[in-house]
């Protein structure tokens, strides 16, 4: 990830995206705060387990998967990130947490 220089954006910053009615920017707008790259992954213990309490220092790594809704947009019209938004509360996400896209 961090030799990729692999961006991970915050589970918090895509629901405020869904709750405004805004669509998915492309990488290069979204703003520092509401990502995680280089040697700051480096730092994020990362939890797979799915029975078991996690550690307030852990966090899940959501990926998700893709293909494109449109030839100019991934997501033209905000359904995926609606289906996400869903996802991250049915899961109980904390805003913390982050995902990475590939699409």
């Amino acid at each position: 990830l961090v030799a990729a220089d692999i961006a991970l954006v915050k589970v918090g910053y895509l629901r405020e995206l869904f709750k405004k009615g805004k669509l998915l920017p492309p990488r290069q707008r979204i703003p520092e705060e509401a990502k995680l790259q280089g040697k700051d992954i480096e730092q994020v213990q990362f939890d797979a387990a799915k029975n078991r309490p996690r550690s307030p220092t852990s966090r899940r790594l959501f990926v998700i998967s893709h293909a494109w809704l449109s030839e100019q947009h991934p997501d033209p019209t905000g359904v995926r990130l609606k289906e996400l938004a869903y996802f991250f509360k049915k899961t109980d996400a904390d805003n913390e947490e982050l995902v990475f896209f590939d699409f």
